[in-house]
Parts: C-alpha cells; structure tokens; sequence
C-alpha cells in the first residue's frame, strides 16, 4: 500500500474543457473537449517516451495524468447542485489498485478504482459515485471498479489470493484519508500477517518453481513482457514478497543488504526500466494493452528503441539479446528476493530441517537438499577465487543445486573471473573431468544460471541471449547448447528402442564424448568475418585448444565437428540419399565411420533441442537411412559400384519361381539408368508386381504401412505423363494428408512409379479408418483419369483441419535453381510460407511448363515449407536462363494464390 499520489509533471489545463453540464443527457460536447484534452496530453508523453524517456519515467506521466482527470472529475461533480454540501467525499476513499496502484500506468494499461465505504451504500452516494463512473466513461478512459467496506475488503482478501495481491498495491486518490488508512491497517494485521507464509510459499511454487522441461527466460522467442519468466510479473512477486516479509512499500525501503544489495537494486532498476520503456512502445505500437513481443513487430520495436541497423547481429537480434539479458537478470534476483524473504518468515517444517544441515568442507553445508553456506560471508569467493569451481564440484557429487544466497554470492562476485584465472590449468582440468561425466548437463545449466560457465568459458559466453532470425530456432544460441547436451545425455539411458542407432553411436564415442559436448556447447561460435572455414574456426578456438589442453586430434575433431554440424541433416533432408554422388560426398566428408557417427549424434541433438517438435520419425528414418548407407560406403567403397549388380541379383532370387524371368527383364531394363543404384530390392519386387497387376488398367496402386516411422507409402503405376504427380498431389491434398517426399520413374515403354510417403498420424487423427481413406483416394484418381471429376471440384470439397488458420507470417517465396556435373536432372529448391496446398502448387506450375520431377523432399521449419526436388524437361537438365527466371516467377506468383481452386 503506497498512500502517496502521483502528479502530472506536465501539467494540465482542466478549463479547457468549461463546467460540466448538470444534466446527463446534454454533456457530449463535454465529453468531446475532454477526449481532445486528454489526446493533447498522452501525444506529450508519447512524443516524451519517443525522444527517449526511460520507462518508469513515462508510466509515472501516465499515472500522473489519470490521478489528475480523476480527482478533477470527483471534485467537479462533487460541486454539482445536487450533490453539493452533502459532503459526499467523506463518505468514502476513492483507491487506485492493480498496476494503476503501484503507479505503473503503460499507455494501454487498465485502469483499476475501488470506491472504499464507510458503511454500507445510500442512495445519494451510490448516484453520486455512478456518475463519476459515467463520467470517466464518457471521457474515454475504460475503467474497472468495485464498491467496498473496509470489512468487505479484508473478507475477501483472506479468501481470495488475487484480491490479497490487489490489496498490497492500492494508493489513495481523493475521499477520506483515514479510510484508506483504516484499510492499510486492516489488511496489514488481519490479513497479510496472517497470510504471510502461505501467500510466499503459494507464490514461489508458482512463479519460480522449475519446469520438468526447465524452460525459462530464453526459452520462448515471441516472450509474454508482463507474465512471462523474467517479465514484470517477477518484479511485482518481488514487491509482493517484500510488502508481507517487512510491512515494505519498496524495495528500497527494507534496507536489508541479505535480502538486496544496493548494487542488485541498482542492476534490477536498470532492467525494469529497459522492460517497462518496451512495453510502452509495445502499446504505442500496437494501439492498445499487449504484452507479447511478436517476431512480426521486433524490428520495428528494435528501431524505436533506437537499435540501428549498424549493430552486429542487426537491430532485432541486438534488442532481443538486451531483451533477454534483462529478463533473465529480473529473474534471477527477483527469485533471490523471494527466496530470502521466505527464509525469514520461518514456518515449522523450515526449522525442523536446521537439524537435517550436513557440513561439509570450506565452509558449505547441505541444507534442505541445497548446497548452502554456514555463515553468510560476503567476501567469501574474494577471498578463495578456488570455491567458484568447489561449489560445483559438491553439486555435482551430491546431487545438488547452489539455495538462492548462495547463487548471489556468485553473481556479485563472478566478474573475478578474469582471464588469468581462467588461465590457470586447474580450470581447464575441472571442465575437462565435469564434461566426462555421464550426466554433465545438470551441472552445466547450474552453473550457466549463475553467471559463471559463460566466465569460464569465453566462447560460449559469446552465445548468451542471442538468437537466430530464420523462424526455425526457437531458442536462444545457449539455450540451445544445454540443451543439445541435454539430449544427448539421454542416449545412455537405452530405454527407447526406437533410438537404438544414436544409442549405439553414443555408446562407441565415449573416449570421443568431451569433444563431442564441448562442440554442442560451442556449435554456434562466433568467427572472425562470420566465416565458417577450418582456419577460421581453428583460430576462434585457439584459446579453448590450450585451455583443455586438446590433442592435435582433438583439435582437428571438434573443428570437424563444429563446422559440419549441419552436413548430415542438410544431405539427409534435401539431397538424394539414394544418389552414389550424394552418399560418395557425404563420405568424403566424413573420412571415417568414427567421424560419421559423431556427426549423427551432432544432428540428432540439433534437430532435439532446436524446437519442439523439429525432431520427427520421419527425419529419424531419414537420418540413419543417411548414416547407415555412408557408412557401408566408407567400409567398403566398391560397394556403391557393385550395388546394381547386388541388387538385380535380389530381385531375382526373390521372385524366382513366382515371375517369369523375362518379365522382370523387361522391367528392369525399361527403368532409368538410377533405378537400381537408388531403390532397394524388396521396393523394385512390389514395383513388378504393381505392373502385373496394373496389365491394360488405367493404373495400380499401393499402401504400406510404417507404424515405427509414422507414415504410410503410396505407390502408384500408371501411365507416365506430367500430369499424374500433380493429379496423385491435389487427391492427397483434397484430403489434407501431409507429404512427406515423393520419387518418380518413368520407364521408357511410357510407365511411371510414382513413390509418395505420407505422414499417418494425420491420416489416423483426421479418419481414423484409414482403409476407407486410401480406398477413396483410389476412387478419386479413378475418376480424374476418367474424366468425371476434376481438381478443381476436389480441391472445392477439400478436407479442412480444425486449426487450419490464415498464417500472416511474412516469407517472401525464394527459388534457386542448381545443375550439379554428378547429377543427371535440375535441382530446384523452394522455399515459402508453409500452407496447406503448397506442393499442389508447385506441381501445379511444373505441370505448366511440362517439368517432369523425379525426386521431392519436403521440411517444415518454424512455419517455413522447404521443397527440394530434382526435375528435368524432355529428359534433360534446365540450363536456359530465361526459361529458370520464368519458372522462377511463375512459381512465386503461384505459391502466392491463395484458393487452390483458382488454379484449375
């Protein structure tokens, strides 16, 4: 409870607006010069806030300037004939409460009174306080009341933990002073006291209590200002905790160093501040109340806050990185300010567990499964720069985490760590040994949460808060990093049998390991000219060579690691995996099998801890599909050569007795000269049996399902021509089913096969009978060929999902077009804003042209559809340049329609 009123610096000239018309129905004209009025005096503050006024100083304008219109509108009605000499304002306190209380008015905040009685109601002071309401309206300013006693409020309170909240934040407008101050005490005694300890514990479990998945402050890339971690509502706990502990309005008022240092509230002034002057531009910008940082309104966020394009990592990274660094920063000591609150109002249970306290050595103890000190000592770490690394020597032992007292000690005194220290060999050995542990990750987030790991090691520290502006990263570079460490630490469990090649990976790298992590915590590295070459990333990490002291090996295979981290997925996603050329690169690359899986377990622990749900069967089955067909290659490299060979041999001896041999002869010679160095035996003997059973039908077709990867296989012969893939596309897309790739052979007698995996869970969530579904996609195919319906009809009655919104993200399609010596056909990459209908699209417009596809590879990336395919025209690459540019527009203009049936 703060009784102190706020005022407007600017100053306000009420007589603008002249005297309040008596009567109700006459009083627009009224209204209308104070809307004027108030307008005038928010563009000040805005115009202010623009020049760059810091954030507390333009809430305190905007309080200022409510608690004036306020108190103005009270004491004008109050001087209306019929309310005048009724001495009304002694009858009640009129209350700011909510953030209007705790004087933190943003432009687009709400406006909170509460009309405090004295005693219950009559009926001239229940109109006279309607027309305040009605006045207050009328002006414009959207407003939430409430009419209460004294007694009401404490009732309430004691109930209700919001309300409790509510009452900790009030400030005295106008009305009777005394009331208001009975209200203080009532709450003071009756409630808070008695509260104190349930309202703290209530509170640290909800805010501060960690996540199983211990998302935090840099975990979300679009982050909630206000309610989000780190954001105001951290602070507000704060003040909370401080109001119940030590009957105190402000932080500064307690003058409690164990609690908070001047220096903390110095550093968490700062950061308030810096959040509270984004939020006013947030609403500025937005035109109303808003509390998320959409990635669509950052950079111009960025550019009112005065974040030039000049800046390194551009202005949106620049701001989201100060951004980040604040919050966390209110995070971390608003939690600490909790903690130490809680610890002073001791409950039973707390002083029980001082019995439990186990000493250990230089001080420390195990107290309430943390790791504690004995005696506070603020010196302590200044005074034995040693006890940085002890302190996460026994959490590690021990299975523990540093309380909140302790973690501020490290962070006030972490800035001791300076290169000499880190110099010393000691350090490098304790990372080194942490590292080699099987469950490292703990300990790294421990000691990265409290400033030190990022001291301790440079380079990582280069990673902190910043972010990546390409929609598929959602977390920040050294979020990302604990958590690639995370997840592959999670491999030496084995109880997923569905990831028993990367369980097998992590199991022959061990005496790689420490390289391995080290690569995860540095995989974003910052070089010289942002340039990824081995002599550019050797020289980044000179300093780390000689700090772990690194074999001349070692050095080579974290480069190696580093560098190519992206080289497996970026072949396993949008290159030929089936292509001699491809797999033949990939182990060039890679050198040896050693080196081939580590570079698997580096991709299996990017695509877990990039994003939610980046990680896919799908991308499961085509990493290790990746990994298993380079690996054969580098043990035995003629086998690419005899692959042909090995493979027609199985088709043979798995159809014998069953075909006629010269009908699989005939086969296998009308197929493309890449039929058997890229599709398996067992795949090429259902292709025959397709034909057979296609014989003078229109076509035949296929489906397989594939429960482990979640997708089911389509295969469809027919007669080839470059309108069966878009035909075979729009049926598929008429059902909303997600294509996963495609691959196309034609023979030279006029037959195609066209292969397309579908994702199943769709399919299965969407039908649930998915025999009925494929049946009616027959059908539909059935009646294409025939002629008695069209796309255009299907694509009208198209299946649509339930959370199938319009997506506003602003991607711009981008096309590139590449001719590669080794490869027989034209790559054609595509990338846009993924929508349902996408690859209907781009069949659509390769249908135009009379392009023919052989290969598509399709990836999703936060909201950004990535179509890779390999195409030809009339059997041959595409190498004019003005018929590429036309394709090239003609598919942006395409990808831009928005109904599919437009296209027919």
């Amino acid at each position: 409870m703060n009784p102190q009123t706020s005022f407007h610096q600017f100053g306000i000239d009420f007589s603008q607006v002249r005297q309040i018309p008596a009567d109700p129905k006459v009083r627009l004209d009224y209204f209308r010069r104070f809307k004027d009025l108030l307008e005038q005096e928010r563009e000040k503050i805005k115009v202010w806030h623009l020049r760059g006024a810091g954030g507390r100083e333009v809430i305190q304008a905007l309080t200022g300037l409510i608690d004036e219109v306020v108190r103005h509108v009270v004491t004008v009605l109050s001087e209306l004939e019929v309310f005048h000499n009724k001495h009304l304002t002694d009858k009640f306190a009129l209350v700011a409460v909510g953030g209007y209380g705790r004087g933190e008015l943003n432009p687009g905040s709400d406006i909170d009174l509460l009309f405090l009685l004295q005693k219950k109601m009559d009926s001239t002071l229940d109109r006279f306080i309607q027309e305040i309401i009605s006045v207050l309206w009328g002006i414009g300013l959207e407003i939430g009341q409430s009419c209460r006693t004294v007694k009401e409020c404490q009732l309430l309170a004691l109930d209700d933990p919001t309300i409790r909240t509510s009452m900790i934040e009030t400030r005295f407008l106008t009305g009777t002073h005394p009331l208001y101050r009975k209200l203080w005490d009532s709450v003071r005694k009756n409630v808070i006291k008695k509260k104190a300890v349930e309202f703290l514990n209530e509170n640290l479990k909800k805010m501060f209590a960690p996540s199983e998945t211990r998302e935090g402050v840099t975990s979300h890339p679009e982050p909630d200002i206000k309610n989000g971690p780190g954001g105001l509502r951290d602070y507000h706990a704060a003040l909370w905790a401080v109001a119940v502990s030590f009957d105190g309005v402000s932080l500064q008022e307690i003058q409690r160093p164990d609690v908070v240092t001047s220096q903390e509230l110095v550093q968490l002034e700062q950061s308030v501040n810096f959040l509270l002057r984004v939020r006013n531009d947030l609403h500025y910008l937005k035109g109303k109340k808003s509390d998320v940082l959409e990635i669509g309104l950052q950079k111009d966020l960025a550019a009112h806050l005065g974040y030039s394009e000049g800046n390194k990592g551009g202005d949106a990274e620049s701001f989201m990185r100060d951004y980040f660094m604040h919050a966390t920063r209110i995070r971390q000591l608003t939690e600490a300010i909790f903690q130490r609150c809680l610890e002073v109002k001791p409950t039973l249970k707390n002083i029980l567990t001082q019995f439990k306290k186990k000493n250990l050595d230089n001080g420390f103890m195990i107290k309430r499964s943390k790791l504690s000190v004995q005696e506070f000592n603020e010196n302590l770490f200044r005074n034995d720069l040693s006890l940085f690394l002890k302190v996460f020597q026994l959490c590690q032992e021990y299975g523990l985490q540093p309380d909140s007292q302790l973690n501020r000690l490290i962070r006030q005194n972490v800035d001791l760590v300076d290169s000499h220290y880190i110099a010393n060999p000691k350090v490098g050995e304790f990372l080194f040994s942490l590292l080699s542990q099987p469950q490292s990750g703990t300990t790294l987030r421990l000691m990265h949460e409290s400033g030190l790991l990022a001291r301790l090691i440079p380079e990582f520290g280069q990673s902190q808060y910043r972010i990546s502006y390409d929609l598929y990263h959602r977390y920040t570079a050294d979020e990302q990093a604990l958590r690639m460490v995370h997840f592959l630490e999670g491999l030496s469990d084995g109880t997923d049998e569905g990831l028993a090649q990367f369980q097998e990976s992590y199991a022959e790298s061990e005496e790689n390991r420490v390289i391995l992590k080290l690569a995860c915590l540095l995989h974003s590295l910052e070089r010289e000219g942002d340039e990824s070459s081995v002599s550019k990333t050797s020289e980044a990490l000179s300093r780390v060579f000689e700090h772990f002291a690194l074999t001349p090996e070692q050095q080579v295979l974290l480069v190696f690691l580093i560098d190519q981290r992206h080289t497996l997925n970026h072949m396993a996603f949008f290159e030929d995996i089936h292509d001699p050329a491809t797999i033949r690169k990939l182990g060039q690359i890679a050198e040896a099998p050693q080196k081939l899986g580590l570079l698997l377990l580096m991709s299996y622990a990017e695509l877990n801890a990039v994003a939610p749900g980046t990680w896919t069967s799908w991308k499961k089955l085509l990493l290790t599909d990746a990994y298993q067909r380079t690996r054969n290659y580098l043990l035995r490299p003629d086998s690419l050569e005899q692959k042909p060979q090995t493979t027609r041999q199985a088709v043979y001896a798995k159809l014998s007795g069953q075909l006629a041999q010269n009908l699989i002869d005939q086969h296998l010679e009308a197929m493309p000269d890449d039929y058997l160095h890229t599709v398996d035996s067992n795949h090429i003997v259902d292709h025959i049996r397709l034909v057979e059973q296609k014989g003078d039908g229109d076509f035949a077709v296929q489906f397989i399902d594939h429960p482990p990867e979640d997708f089911f296989e389509l295969t469809l012969c027919g007669q080839s021509n470059i309108g069966l893939f878009k035909n075979l596309v729009g049926t598929l897309t008429a059902r909303a089913l997600n294509i996963l790739s495609a691959q196309i052979f034609s023979r030279k007698d006029g037959l195609a096969i066209i292969i397309v995996q579908v994702g199943s869970q769709e399919a299965i969530t969407l039908f649930g009978n998915v025999e009925k579904v494929w049946q009616e996609i027959e059908n539909n195919l059935k009646d294409l060929l025939d002629q008695t319906k069209t796309l255009g009809t299907l694509l009208k009655e198209r299946t649509r999902l339930m959370n199938e919104t319009r997506n506003t993200a602003a991607i711009e399609p981008r096309i590139e077009i590449e001719n590669y010596p080794e490869n027989p056909f034209t790559l054609i990459r595509i990338e846009a804003r993924d929508h349902p209908g996408m690859l209907y699209k781009i069949a659509h417009a390769f249908r135009n042209f009379g392009i023919r596809p052989h290969r598509a590879k399709i990836d999703t990336r936060g909201g950004r559809g990535i179509d890779v395919f390999l195409i030809s025209l009339d059997g041959r690459k595409l190498t004019f340049a003005p018929l590429l540019q036309r394709i090239k527009d003609t598919l942006i203009v395409t990808l831009l329609v928005e109904k599919l049936e437009d296209l027919e």
